[in-house]
């Protein structure tokens, strides 16, 4: 343990002047006519544990180590000619931080653009996102990429052709033949406001047991508006054909995927639809993309905006599963949803979402009728309080086994900010239990949690405990503790962090476990433009606009971005009908939908830094983070989604798997999910954050500047 403490002393001495050695040394005087900006971030943790290691969440203990260098460097040729890339490089003895130790590049990407010539083109070397379609290819890989704009017959219609080949590999160190494959070509046809895509996406992938397996998935995809009877209707669609073998089978095989939608907005009425239907084969089953085969969808969707800031919601959805493999499962879903100012007298904002869904098989062994509520309330009270109400039910009727499994949930907050010696402090204490019964369970949770921070000029820190008594009629009954707490200095280029987590278990007749983890950061920022550039300073902007000039009209988080007032924003927010929104610290928050045809909560908060806006975010909840696979496909369609609405993101980060041990696995370090893109005023991130109160959901923040993706901890915490 002496030896560790001693690590730990020297890696502290160490930090700022090695790290900042190694940015100024990469960045010096070289290359003076290019934009250089990065950080350079080193990392000493410590993990530990005591009792029984098999329950601990940390199973590689002792003093692990990473420096990490990002930087972004671009050149403006002229006008329309530019390059620029960025690299990311990883210095690596944690196991933690990666399983590839010693130098590792796990990044880099090199892009050049041209628009004078008789073709403009943009071509890409490195780590790319390759992006035709959720039914095609949807992947981050390392490779080439070309995307050419030429102008055929002399018409004013806007032609794309994008091509790519690349490797499926998190870091460039050890990509071998075993490493996928994914290549493909695409054709992109505009004219006005119709569109048309023809793509085919080939795929290279090691099968199980057998060779490397082969197959090609080509698409016709269109989108097209259609004047009738004043309801701003778009038509999309695609359908795409598969061919080759699935890993799982060495035979060849065939299939289709379908997909249509048509949505529309009424010119007249506070009105919103959309119906949707989806229909892949058994054998459909592209390597590349992000879809679950053997399965049809028919849904129906509309939304009403009503004057005093409500949103009403109706969904009808049908679920065929095993379409094609035999004993088919049939799923029906009806849900009401309500989000936005409740009693607006009284300042009463939240969500509500209620469904029903009934499922049964051909073969008789699945019959059940489900039903579930969840509501969130929010109100503001004196003396700077206010209150949150948290509830959901979930009841599901099983007649084949003759059995109903329960499960209630009760959640019970405060928040209230306050200053104390130019010290600003913000405490959020609340109480929750969640009682369970049906089958073989039998358990009633319940217990505390506490959520501080506290900031002053360059400092700023948090503090997290819960306490959980899970009462079990079957099981041993368990007591677990989990308190995390973070320290951060920052001034200028460099920022200073300590966090710390301790994670106890106590089930009552067997060992105790108790985990800890001591972890400090330092990170330099750099920024060298290039000779004789203006560096632009923040101030207000005009309002953002649409295509044809008007303000805009609907959310994005793009549009409230790092150069507007907080006044400005809150200004935009009030245009778009969303009432003035709860004050969590430094935060406002709105109950709002931001990406339609979703049912998860969804949020949108502005982040105030004194008069200026900080950040704009939208936070978006799991409905259901104990099934690592529902997860993993919400988040596969919020990035589709997102990259439909914004492009393929300029940079990508994944480490780790999504699995039942995901919240351990956040807290650990062993699980990063990031997406980039670049906007004019900073960069959009989206990704699942590391909270110090251990929640899983997503956010998409919209900044200047963010901490390094080896950061995890990037979550508005204050929002819970």
């Amino acid at each position: 343990m002496r030896h560790l403490l001693h690590g730990t002393a020297l890696i502290l001495a160490l930090l700022p002047a090695g790290t900042t050695a190694w940015a100024q040394a990469s960045v010096g005087d070289a290359a003076p006519d290019w934009n250089v900006f990065g950080t350079a971030s080193t990392r000493g943790e410590l993990y530990g544990s005591t009792g029984n290691a098999a329950a601990s969440p940390f199973p590689d203990t002792g003093l692990f180590g990473a420096v990490d260098l990002t930087a972004n460097f671009d050149r403006r040729l002229s006008d329309v000619e530019t390059i620029e890339g960025d690299i990311g490089l990883l210095l690596n003895q944690s196991d933690y931080r990666s399983d590839n130790k010693g130098m590792v590049l796990e990044r880099f990407r090199l892009e050049w653009e041209k628009g004078d010539t008789r073709a403009p083109f943009r071509a890409t070397a490195g780590d790319f996102f390759a992006f035709f379609s959720p039914r095609t290819v949807q992947r981050s890989v390392k490779g080439l990429q070309l995307e050419f704009q030429p102008t055929i017959g002399g018409s004013d219609a806007f032609h794309s052709v994008l091509l790519f080949a690349g490797l499926d590999s998190a870091t460039y160190r050890g990509i071998d033949s075993d490493a996928d494959v994914h290549a493909g070509l695409s054709w992109f046809l505009g004219q006005g406001d119709v569109s048309l895509a023809a793509s085919s996406a080939l795929n290279w992938d090691e099968g199980v047991g057998q060779d490397d397996v082969f197959n090609s998935t080509s698409s016709l995809a269109f989108e097209t508006p259609v004047n009738l009877w004043n309801l701003g209707l778009t038509l999309e669609g695609e359908v795409a054909g598969f061919v080759g073998q699935n890993g799982q089978n060495a035979d060849e095989q065939s299939d289709l995927g379908l997909f249509l939608n048509a949505s529309g907005r009424s010119e007249r009425l506070p009105l919103t639809w959309s119906l949707l239907y989806e229909r892949y084969g058994e054998d459909f089953n592209p390597g590349g993309a992000s879809i679950q085969s053997d399965r049809s969808t028919v849904e129906a969707r509309t939304t009403w905006r009503f004057p005093e800031g409500i949103r009403a919601s109706a969904r009808l959805q049908r679920f065929d599963d095993n379409l094609e493999s035999g004993n088919r499962t049939t799923s029906h879903v009806a849900g009401l949803g309500l989000s936005g100012a409740f009693w607006p007298a009284q300042n009463v904002v939240g969500s509500l979402d209620s469904f029903i869904r009934m499922a049964e098989d051909e073969n008789q062994t699945t019959d059940q009728i489900a039903y579930s509520t969840r509501m969130d309330l929010t109100r503001p009270f004196g003396g700077g309080w206010t209150g949150r109400l948290g509830t959901s039910v979930n009841l599901i009727n099983d007649s084949v086994n003759n059995e109903l499994r329960e499960t209630y949930n009760l959640t019970l907050g405060a928040s209230r900010g306050f200053e104390v010696r130019g010290i600003r402090f913000f405490a959020s204490p609340s109480v929750f239990t969640t009682r369970t019964s049906g089958g073989t369970i039998d358990s009633w949770n319940v217990g505390p949690r506490l959520n501080l921070s506290a900031s002053k000029g360059e400092h700023s820190a948090n503090l997290s405990y819960s306490l959980a008594a899970n009462l079990d009629a079957v099981n041993n009954d368990l007591i677990s503790q989990n308190a995390s707490a973070s320290w951060r200095w920052s001034r200028g280029s460099h920022a200073f962090n300590v966090s710390a987590d301790h994670i106890g278990r106590h089930p009552i007749g067997t060992e105790d476990t108790n985990s800890f983890r001591l972890g400090v950061f330092y990170t330099y920022s750099f920024n060298r433009p290039a000779r004789g550039a203006i560096v632009a300073r923040p101030g207000g902007s005009s309002p953002a606009e649409t295509g044809d000039g008007s303000p805009v009209t609907q959310l994005d988080p793009v549009s409230f971005g790092p150069d507007l007032t907080m006044a400005e924003a809150l200004a935009r927010t009030e245009a778009l009908g969303m009432g003035a929104g709860i004050s969590f610290g430094t935060a406002r928050v709105f109950e709002t939908v931001f990406l339609r045809d979703f049912d998860e909560r969804q949020r949108f908060v502005l982040v105030a830094n004194g008069a200026q806006l900080d950040r704009s975010a939208v936070i978006i909840d799991f409905n259901d983070t104990g099934r690592p696979d529902r997860i993993e496909r919400t988040f596969d369609r919020v990035r589709t989604a997102l990259t439909r609405r914004y492009g393929p993101p300029v940079a990508s980060f994944a480490e780790g798997s999504f699995s039942n041990t995901l919240a351990a696995d956040l807290a650990a370090g062993e699980f990063v999910r990031i997406d980039e893109w670049q906007t004019p005023e900073g960069r959009l991130r989206f990704g699942i954050p590391r909270r110090l109160d251990n929640q899983v959901r997503m956010e998409i923040h919209h900044a200047r500047r963010f901490p390094p993706t080896d950061d995890p901890q990037w979550s508005l915490e204050a929002v819970q």
